[in-house]
């Protein structure tokens, strides 16, 4: 994406201006002070507590300003056979705490703690960018809105699938045969796509003809599909009982796929450009991969 503001620069500003580096110098021996012992040295980041909670809008810090609370996160995420003794030492290894008042706590804490916690608070709040940051050593913010981009079509995906199901519990209501129910869903996609069918489409991308097409959309157009169901559900909802018909459900269905798809056509001709090769599944398992990865590298990291 060409001269684009990347969304959150501000945060990944905050959290490069308040990464911290520490160096300590091992002796690889049992006598160091002898000439010739080798001394090797490890950098280990660390943050502030409050300032990565401060990231994100609207969080009362305070839950998160418990030892035990932030303990049990960063043991939740631990791999399964790390040993007890090596999970016990979690919280000792990656945060040192260095403030602690009557209202509040501060800690430094590692980018593996870091990430855990903003991984547990993404169950809550939308801390997709926070994560990405912290998963992702030395990135530069195009790299991080990248990944988002990417994530973001998981949700999107799950709103699809639940309009979907509304508008089939709609047709059930209007009509029992279920020729009806395969022949909207396909005049659905041909509003989307009037230029194209789908199968020229996954053909030409190369996805598998039995793969939903929204699998595939990207960020951009998987939203204003979901939107589009999400209005159509609602607008036939809206109606007066005697005027749900089908025939009107067809009518709003047509007019709000249409006016999806103006947009692309002013951006970039049609929509059928806004197709990803990987699918939401290879994202939600490439995303797996990368966690995994990370958490073995970082976790046996020590912040003190």
């Amino acid at each position: 994406m060409q001269n684009t503001i990347i969304p959150n620069q501000d945060i990944f500003e905050t959290l490069n201006s308040a990464r911290q580096n520490k160096r300590d110098y091992i002796a690889m021996s049992l006598w160091p002070d002898i000439p010739g012992t080798k001394i090797t040295a490890t950098t280990h980041e660390f943050w502030s507590l409050t300032t990565v909670l401060g990231t994100i809008k609207n969080l009362d810090i305070k839950t998160y300003q418990s030892s035990s609370t932030i303990g049990n996160i960063l043991r939740k995420y631990a791999p399964t056979d790390m040993l007890p003794a090596q999970k016990f030492e979690l919280l000792h290894n990656h945060m040192h705490v260095i403030e602690i008042t009557d209202k509040s706590m501060n800690a430094e804490i590692s980018r593996y703690a870091a990430w855990a916690i903003m991984k547990e608070i993404g169950k809550k709040y939308n801390t997709t960018f926070q994560q990405e940051y912290f998963l992702t050593p030395n990135p530069n913010p195009g790299q991080i809105f990248a990944h988002t981009r990417q994530i973001a079509r998981i949700a999107t995906r799950d709103t699809v699938s639940k309009y979907q199901k509304q508008l089939n519990g709609i047709l059930g209501h209007l009509t029992k045969q279920q020729q009806y129910f395969a022949d909207f869903h396909k005049q659905l996609s041909g509003w989307l796509f009037p230029n194209t069918t789908i199968k020229n489409i996954q053909r030409h991308y190369h996805i598998s003809e039995n793969k939903p097409l929204a699998d595939y959309m990207n960020d951009e157009l998987i939203t204003a599909f979901a939107n589009a169901l999400k209005n159509i559900v609602e607008k036939f909802d809206n109606l007066p009982q005697t005027k749900k018909t089908y025939d009107n459900l067809y009518q709003i269905a047509q007019q709000e796929m249409t006016a999806a798809r103006q947009p692309f056509i002013k951006e970039n001709d049609a929509p059928e450009l806004n197709i990803c090769t990987t699918s939401v599944d290879g994202v939600i398992a490439d995303r797996k991969k990368r966690e995994q990865t990370f958490v073995n590298k970082y976790i046996y990291e020590k912040v003190r």
